[in-house]
């Protein structure tokens, strides 16, 4: 007796399009002349798939090869679809013979059919792979094996595939003025090695890890009727009904996955089988949860744990896949796993609307692009998503200059901000001998500054949206996270050297930062050696807070432009001095900066910035990093993208660094 449960593996969806690998013997019927070689393209050999085996009915009326008659089956190169310069061929003939599909292959007349059929004929190449669509199941299991087997009694060849590892041993390219070899009585169960071009039945994560589109049929005819079933089946009771409804392999996984999280995966899997609708196996699982005791004895309700649907998993997984691919330097989440292997843009564009045709053609692929944007899907809000993410990756690792003599501070809105500087907390007092505690103050400081909205519109073109491997987009992000941080670098400097040079006038003092009063701008201008810099030591170690108090902090830092580069080196090179007077005091107390917005002579001296600073940056509240944002929606010139950024800096202070106009 054999067990039915229904029109196909769990997750079977009608049309899906699978693989299966089958192996060369000779090339003995290559023929040079022709460029021909005639092969056996299936064999129905019993091929292990996730959870269940699979046979295929090679009965003539259970396949429809109405692609060979209209020219329409290819030779591909590993069932690559999406590209021109795949198709190594065209299947001529195709036909069943003793049980067997066999066939004879042409070889096309560019460099990659050249290629390909030069390895074939030297026998380099060992096996074929054929892609088809599966329009009906029949369970054929055996009730003593404890094992499911289901029989594809309806069937299309969609394209045949060149490999080099096949599977099935039973299939050979034909020698010449031969025959196919008879098909054992009983075959034995081979492992499948490869995965499906597209959902066929349901997985875990980790064997399918990003199904592909299934690929839509316009067939010349309807399909002939399925064969009666063999003789040692007549008793079965094998029934076919309609497959689960719009379920992906992605949700189905999904849903296992919660399932097992409650412990009702089999429940879920057995429901699956049956035919059951998403919602009713949900429903399902929780009620059978809610009524199984817990650990204790008592009747519990669902797990204080918060998880997602698989609505949200799925598009975090791909938000996180694409987010990688696109410059971020992170590890893929278990959900973003099974989309790591999509490389174009409509692809996860498909996946976002549910799409399941494969895209063939520019026009296709453009459809989906609209679609996604256009539809209600959360495909803008996921790209915009991953753009930010992979373009703050690339912002993170810039280092520009001002950094290292600027301390950071956060604005909590596009008001001005008060600084509250170090060394403005008051002095401890003695405390008396009755142990009160004399008040003191905050010498508060005066100086403002504020953050600046900036921005500029991009543009991300059609060309690049349906073409692009998502390379073209990855090297924009990179050149726009640089592009920011020397905007940031271009905007501090020309505050810094403002009025020329002296930099901004503080409130504190009515003077600007950099001035002879203060004792932060030298007299007289200096080459770079131990006594200048020694005077500048000199200077800031002299500088006192608000209240009067002896900083005594020393400069960590010796900023230079490029025509001063190579003098600073020599002064702060450790080598070996032969004079006194050369020896490189400062060689192990100042790093020294070079940066191109220091034009001429001058050259500074600062403190480091954990000590205190002249100067503050910041972002606003709530954004680290410049951002994207998707202005238009998708149209014939492709789709507008806002950069946005808010950055502030100006002077807060004097007192930590020091300037010599050099000579």
């Amino acid at each position: 007796m054999l067990r039915n449960h229904g029109a196909g593996p769990a997750g079977f969806q009608p049309g899906g399009a699978m693989a299966r690998e089958l192996r060369f013997a000779t090339a003995n019927s290559y023929n040079a002349e022709s460029h021909t070689v005639e092969g056996v393209f299936a064999a129905g050999s019993p091929v292990r798939r996730y959870g269940f085996v699979e046979t295929l009915n090679m009965d003539p009326a259970a396949i429809d090869l109405s692609r060979v008659a209209q020219g329409q089956c290819k030779l591909l190169d590993s069932h690559n679809a999406f590209e021109i310069d795949a198709i190594l061929g065209v299947v001529e003939i195709a036909s069943i013979q003793n049980g067997q599909l066999v066939g004879r292959i042409r070889f096309a007349e560019t460099d990659a059919g050249r290629k390909a059929e030069g390895m074939v004929a030297r026998g380099e190449l060992t096996g074929f792979s054929i892609g088809y669509s599966i329009q009906r199941w029949v369970n054929v299991s055996q009730e003593d094996t404890g094992v499911e087997e289901w029989r594809a009694d309806a069937w299309t060849l969609l394209e045949v595939t060149l490999c080099a590892v096949p599977a099935d041993p039973a299939a050979t390219v034909r020698a010449a003025a031969t025959s196919g070899p008879e098909l054992p009585a009983h075959q034995t169960t081979q492992e499948d090695d490869m995965t499906r071009s597209a959902a066929a039945a349901a997985a875990p994560a980790a064997e399918t890890p990003n199904p592909a589109p299934q690929a839509p049929e316009t067939r010349a005819a309807p399909p002939a009727a399925p064969m009666p079933a063999p003789a040692q089946a007549v008793e079965t009771e094998a029934r076919t009904a309609a497959a689960p409804a719009a379920m992906t392999p992605a949700q189905t996984v999904v849903l296992l996955e919660r399932a097992e999280f409650y412990g009702q995966r089999k429940l879920a899997e057995r429901m699956l089988r049956d035919n059951a609708g998403e919602a009713e196996i949900v429903a399902a699982v929780q009620a059978a949860f809610r009524a199984e005791p817990n650990e204790n004895g008592r009747i519990g309700g669902p797990r204080a744990q918060i998880g997602r649907d698989e609505t949200e998993t799925r598009r975090q997984g791909m938000e996180d896949a694409l987010s990688i691919h696109l410059g971020e330097n992170a590890q893929p989440s278990e959900p973003a796993r099974r989309y790591m292997e999509s490389r174009y843009l409509f692809e996860f564009a498909a996946e976002a609307i549910g799409h399941r045709g494969r895209l063939f053609e520019t026009r296709d692929r453009e459809d989906v692009l609209r679609r996604a944007f256009h539809s209600t899907s959360d495909f803008p809000i996921l790209l915009e998503n991953a753009l930010n993410r992979a373009l703050r990756a690339r912002y993170a690792v810039a280092e520009p200059t001002y950094r290292r003599i600027a301390q950071q501070r956060t604005y909590a809105d596009f008001r001005d901000h008060i600084s509250v500087r170090d060394g403005d907390f008051p002095q401890l007092k003695e405390v008396k001998e009755s142990g009160e505690l004399q008040g003191g103050t905050f010498s508060e400081s005066k100086e403002k500054t504020a953050v600046k909205a900036y921005g500029v519109r991009v543009g991300f073109t059609r060309q690049l949206l349906i073409n692009d491997n998502l390379g073209a987009i990855q090297r924009v992000l990179n050149s726009r996270a640089t592009a920011v941080a020397r905007f940031e670098d271009e905007t501090f400097y020309a505050m810094m050297l403002s009025a020329s040079g002296a930099g901004p006038t503080l409130l504190e003092t009515s003077r600007a930062v950099f001035n002879t009063t203060d004792k932060t701008l030298a007299a007289s201008g200096s080459a770079i050696d131990n006594a200048s810099l020694g005077a500048g030591r000199a200077a800031m170690r002299k500088r006192k807070t608000k209240d009067g108090t002896f900083i005594a902090t020393a400069p960590a830092i010796l900023l230079v432009g490029p025509d001063k580069e190579t003098e600073a080196q020599s002064v702060l090179s450790p080598l070996f001095a032969a004079q006194a007077s050369n020896v490189p005091l400062f060689a192990n107390s100042l790093a020294l900066i070079v940066s191109p917005q220091i034009v001429g002579k001058a050259w500074y001296l600062f403190a480091d910035i954990t000590a205190g600073a002249n100067f503050e940056w910041g972002l606003l509240e709530g954004y680290n990093a410049p951002r994207m944002r998707l202005d238009e929606p998708f149209g014939m010139q492709g789709i507008s993208v806002s950069l946005e950024h808010d950055f502030g800096c100006g002077a807060i202070d004097f007192r930590f660094g020091y300037q010599d106009p050099g000579a």
